[in-house]
């Protein structure tokens, strides 16, 4: 098989974790498997693939999930730009398969809680206020809405990341992570809907029915992280040497800071020091050390247990 067919391929097996999310009774459980069973025999995935298309629109879908599934090109600088300031690559989506299966497999309100803090790091096609709006809900609802929305947002996600993928040359290992994840996510998926009597729910929130706002309002997570690095880089080469961790977060907050100011005068955007000071702290973890040595900037080893605590966080 070659790599347009693989690619193909996958974007039929995400498209059927769609429909499975969408499934509201046995009946339409059998229907949707019927598919699935067929895909796994199938060696024409173009006509598959224009035929779950055609599913997906009249499935009481939301007509933001068809816009991003059949006009990825309005919509795939704002999600490479995520991948980009998350460094995303096929281990990020093994994790978030990770939490999913502990929220599955989770039996206590403790659990659930722990995972509803951890899932808001994994947020970007949905607004992350929806979490404080599941952790209002009983249990059984909070766990299965929370569910759901990592099931839609894991899916929205690896459809971009996969169409961001698409040109690579030589991606059979790449692609067959991708796989390993999606046939993973269906098994969590056709297991969630048999424990919930084929019925997964919508989310019972209006959040749902506003993907396209709340990824257009998550741009501003990923904006400026480009330019806090490059003005922390010029502080870092006015100095010989940083000798203390006081220093190093001074010169952060300078960064961030100027970073803001920036984006204020030249775009009269307001950026959140939150996320800008984020993105610096994932910097200074990974690639500070590296830069410091090859610009002969010597460290003091008072700093490295603040580098491993930033590590430890990120």
């Amino acid at each position: 098989m070659n790599n347009l067919e693989i690619y193909t391929e996958l974007q039929c097996r995400y498209l059927i974790n769609f429909l499975f999310i969408s499934v509201r009774n046995e009946g339409s459980y059998l229907k949707i498997n019927e598919y699935y069973k067929g895909l796994l025999r199938s060696e024409n995935y173009d006509n598959n693939y224009s035929e779950l298309l055609m599913l997906i629109k009249p499935f009481n879908f939301p007509s933001e999930t068809t816009d991003y599934l059949l006009n990825k090109e309005d919509y795939e600088d704002i999600f490479f730009e995520y991948f980009n300031v998350k460094k995303v690559e096929v281990d990020y989506f093994d994790r978030l398969n990770s939490v999913i299966n502990r929220v599955f497999i989770s039996m206590n309100l403790k659990d659930v809680d722990l995972l509803l803090n951890e899932a808001e790091n994994y947020l970007f096609v949905f607004d992350s206020k929806i979490i404080g709006e599941i952790k209002k809900l009983n249990l059984n609802f909070k766990k299965i809405n929370l569910l759901n929305l990592l099931n839609l947002e894991f899916n929205y996600q690896i459809s971009y990341f996969l169409h961001s993928k698409r040109n690579l040359s030589n991606c059979d290992c790449f692609f067959n992570g991708i796989k390993e994840c999606l046939v993973n996510n269906c098994f969590l998926i056709r297991e969630i809907l048999k424990n919930n009597e084929f019925s997964i729910f919508n989310i019972s929130l209006n959040s749902v029915n506003q993907t396209k706002n709340a990824t257009s309002a998550n741009k501003s997570k990923t904006m400026g992280a480009n330019e806090v690095i490059e003005f922390f880089k010029d502080f870092l080469l006015q100095r010989n040497i940083i000798d203390s961790k006081k220093i190093l977060i001074d010169l952060s907050t300078q960064a961030v800071t100027k970073t803001i100011n920036f984006y204020q005068k030249k775009y009269d955007i307001n950026l959140e020091r939150k996320f800008i000071k984020k993105a610096l702290n994932r910097w200074i973890a990974n690639e500070f050390q590296n830069f410091a040595k090859s610009k002969g900037i010597k460290v003091n080893n008072k700093v490295i247990p603040f580098i491993y605590y930033l590590k430890s966080n990120i």
